[in-house]
């Protein structure tokens, strides 16, 4: 896991494709960002985690018996045409074969759940989860192979194998995405869209540790800012998830400060004495912490 951990800080990998595209479920542009800058720590392997690698083997060995074929996990694979792209193959053969060769010539082996069953298709369909295709789209342009297979045992069933092929107009889009995301975001070190998700408010903490500057009299744009978040905060049960991006806004402008005011009231974001900087808003007389 460090090596995919460091790996992340070089380019952007197959897993991270579907994170850039906006269909991850678990993971978002921040988390990636995060990763990208080394912001974020190591990712903890999780019960569901270990349990997948765990039946790696035995899918693979199931694997290379069905298909009379044989192959090996790969190391660190990088693109030649776009260096940010990079590749860990969990199989790629290792027989005799040519990119334009008409069987597959690597494979992904997944472990899904039963609440995951519905996302695959038939047998031999590519019918299949999206992010796993995004990622392996995303390894077919690393590697110039255009056929792959996904193997998937769900449940802990007996595998069933999905291939699929590159397709050009996806290709292209994911890698303008990435391009995007790598050169516009993590070279110019520009965090992406604040929004009102959890990961954007761990970003803004990783970022913004400390604040260096007292309280500062917001004016213009920032000073609308807080008068909008003043006025969905009296509304804070039917504006949940707009009191939470608000939030995030109020914590980017504010940076390294302690806080912003206006005439209507000021918004701190200090650190106690174990360093957790605490987000408050005071509006006349009444103060109380928000999310």
């Amino acid at each position: 896991m460090n090596e995919i951990h460091e790996a992340h800080k070089t380019g952007i990998g197959g897993s991270s494709a579907s994170v850039v595209w906006g269909c991850n479920p678990y993971r978002t542009a921040h988390d990636l960002y995060a990763a990208c800058l080394g912001l974020a720590p190591e990712t903890e392997t999780t019960w569901e985690m270990e349990n997948g690698n765990s039946f790696e083997p035995r899918i693979r060995a199931w694997y290379e018996a069905k298909t009379k074929r044989t192959g090996t996990h790969t190391g660190l694979i990088r693109s030649k045409d776009y260096p940010w792209m990079i590749a860990h193959l969990d199989w790629m053969s290792t027989d005799q074969w040519t990119k334009q060769d008409l069987a597959a010539t690597f494979a992904e082996f997944k472990f899904a759940g039963r609440y995951a069953a519905k996302e695959w298709g038939a047998p031999e369909s590519c019918q299949v989860p999206l992010p796993y295709f995004l990622q392996g789209q995303h390894y077919s342009i690393v590697t110039g192979i255009k056929k792959w297979d996904l193997c998937v045992s769900i449940c802990g069933d007996r595998p069933v194998i999905y291939p699929c092929e590159h397709d050009d107009d996806i290709a292209a889009e994911l890698i303008r995405k990435e391009r995007a995301f790598w050169h516009d975001n993590v070279l110019a070190k520009v965090p992406p869209p604040v929004d009102g998700s959890d990961s954007c408010r761990q970003l803004l903490t990783q970022i913004y540790q400390k604040s260096v500057t007292p309280i500062d009299f917001a004016t213009g744009e920032t000073a609308r800012l807080l008068n909008l978040f003043f006025d969905v905060r009296q509304n804070y049960q039917a504006e949940e998830l707009n009191i939470k991006e608000l939030s995030n806004k109020v914590r980017a402008a504010i940076g390294e400060r302690e806080g912003l005011k206006t005439d209507r009231g000021q918004v701190t974001w200090r650190a106690r004495r174990d360093g957790v900087r605490v987000f408050l808003a005071k509006e006349f007389e009444a103060e109380e912490e928000v999310a």
